[in-house]
């Protein structure tokens, strides 16, 4: 809490002084208390850091506080809050970033820790992600809230690029991204394809037959000939045993509707992705067995 929020309240400033001497309250800053019960955690602090400085929590304090993925199983240990541009420069609390873009419509509504909105987050992400962090976090931020692309979009268009080298990276997946990918895996799947220089896929491609639901595609090139269904199984796969049921159905199904179905998992595209790459090639009558995993990477399309 702050002084002021104390003040009004009824306290005094010699009242504030005898709970300070008498350690009932305990000061963080200057003008700034807590008290001493209260456990100390993470969260405590990135809100203490934005009482104190006014700010927003941002930056991969924001990120971390929606959930994005790509910023690690642990809370960032620096808390990072962002301020006006004439706001204070520096605050033993945090990192301190000040902007002259900063709008109050850039504060997120939900109560708890003041934070940035998602969009601004993301727009701050890509100054200190690197691109492939930032495309995990840009697909988790997708599936937390469906118009965020088009409200991103908004945004983005009329920010200055000067001082701003992460737009680049944004703009290309906002360009990239018609909707979210399901998890973290497809992310790291459709990175490999494009990487591996193969057509890319339509995500989340829904297929029926004659109106009866058979299964929704991870992946899927529907105009190739044959069409090819690309499936990334996560934990659950293995974990899970009614859902590999059902997978071993509807793969069965595509197959019956002249599908082509190759099947991934999160350790084939870890640990050997030269196995997927070739699957696929051999899927989409693109193989070639004399290429070595590097050339199948080097390889131009054309």
């Amino acid at each position: 809490m702050t002084r002021a929020q104390v003040v009004s309240h009824g306290r005094t400033r010699n009242q504030i002084g005898a709970r300070l001497a008498e350690g009932e309250l305990l000061e963080v800053a200057r003008g700034l208390y807590r008290l001493p019960g209260a456990p100390e955690t993470w969260e405590q602090r990135a809100l203490a850091a934005c009482l104190a400085t006014g700010g927003l929590a941002s930056h991969r304090t924001a990120g971390w506080l929606f959930g994005l993925d790509g910023l690690g199983r642990q809370a960032p240990r620096e808390i990072e809050v962002i301020v006006p541009n004439t706001g204070p420069p520096t605050s033993a609390l945090a990192k301190v970033h000040r902007s002259r873009t900063l709008r109050p419509e850039h504060a997120a509504k939900r109560g708890g820790i003041p934070r940035t909105n998602l969009a601004r987050t993301i727009i701050d992400l890509s100054e200190v992600l690197e691109p492939k962090t930032l495309e995990l976090a840009f697909d988790s931020a997708l599936r937390q809230q469906p118009d965020f692309r088009s409200w991103v979009s908004r945004v983005v268009k009329g920010w200055p690029n000067q001082g701003h080298r992460g737009l680049v990276g944004l703009r290309a997946l906002l360009e990239e991204r018609s909707a979210a990918l399901d998890s973290a895996l497809e992310v790291k799947v459709r990175r490999l394809i494009r990487s591996a220089g193969l057509p890319m896929p339509e995500a989340a491609v829904e297929v029926g037959d004659g109106g009866r639901y058979v299964a929704k595609l991870d992946f899927a090139w529907p105009t190739n000939v044959p069409r090819v269904a690309l499936l990334a199984h996560g934990a659950r796969f293995h974990g899970n045993t009614r859902q590999w049921a059902r997978d071993l159905e509807q793969v069965s199904a595509l197959s019956a509707l002249n599908w082509r179905v190759v099947q991934t998992t999160w350790d084939e595209v870890t640990h050997r992705p030269e196995r997927l790459v070739q699957n696929l090639r051999r899927a989409l009558d693109g193989y070639d067995p004399q290429l070595t995993f590097g050339q199948v990477l080097d390889h131009d399309p054309k």
